[in-house]
């Protein structure tokens, strides 16, 4: 089963997970899923904790941010973006279940958990089952193939992406090196077509050297001969 939602992994990307937490429901999200862990995570907004009951996730968060902030920022979404990189290593628990802020901006924040493999498949708690139901239900017997990430590529290597046409999106296609095959008459072709271009110029330069000593610039001049010792 692991092997089969890594092999899954585009499929899963960004997929809804309904779950409850505190007595309420919930959307998350699945950011990502790699050969260790799912992680899952939810965009809360400053606005809705304002008044959201002590108990619930809101709640939970808005109670973190103030015991955590030490700045004096009178709105509570100044208090966590000042105290962000405080705030990102600190566990927010609900129901039990750990929590990371993973990140933090002035209109919301997203809070986030990363889940073993081992957690996901054997654990009988109503959330991670939630997960695994849903994780379960969205898997392909034979998922699209993923394609590789830039980091995969050497510099010497095939380039993974080049920009194409412009508009509202932005689209990639995938380029590398290609061989063309020549054929022996082509390269004599070639090869003729070099020697004509190289003895071309040499009559140019050939040309301008007779012509240079007809005018008399081929010889040095006094003012370019003191020049060197000044």
């Amino acid at each position: 089963m692991r092997n089969k939602i890594y092999k899954n992994r585009e499929v899963l990307r960004n997929l809804p997970v309904g779950v409850t937490l505190c007595g309420e429901d919930y959307e998350f999200k699945i950011i990502y899923v790699n050969e260790k862990v799912i992680k899952i995570g939810i965009t809360l907004n400053y606005t809705d904790m304002l008044f959201a009951d002590f108990n619930s996730l809101d709640g939970i968060v808005k109670k973190v941010i103030l015991e955590t902030s030490s700045n004096n920022a009178p709105v509570l979404s100044r208090q966590a973006f000042l105290s962000k990189h405080k705030l990102k290593k600190v566990d927010v628990v609900a129901d039990g279940i750990e929590f990371k802020i993973d990140t933090v901006t002035n209109s919301n924040l997203m809070l986030a958990k990363s889940i073993g493999y081992h957690e996901l498949l054997n654990s009988n708690d109503g959330f991670f089952e939630s997960i695994r139901n849903t994780v379960e239900d969205n898997l392909l017997e034979n998922p699209p193939k993923v394609r590789k990430s830039y980091s995969n590529y050497s510099s010497f290597g095939t380039l993974p992406y080049l920009f194409e046409t412009g508009g509202e999106y932005m689209h990639f296609t995938e380029v590398g090196y290609s061989r063309t095959v020549v054929s022996e008459e082509q390269l004599e072709k070639n090869r003729e077509k070099f020697k004509e271009q190289s003895e071309k110029e040499k009559k140019n330069r050939e040309k301008m050297k007779k012509l240079d000593k007809e005018l008399g610039l081929d010889k040095k001049s006094d003012t370019r001969e003191l020049a060197r010792f000044r």
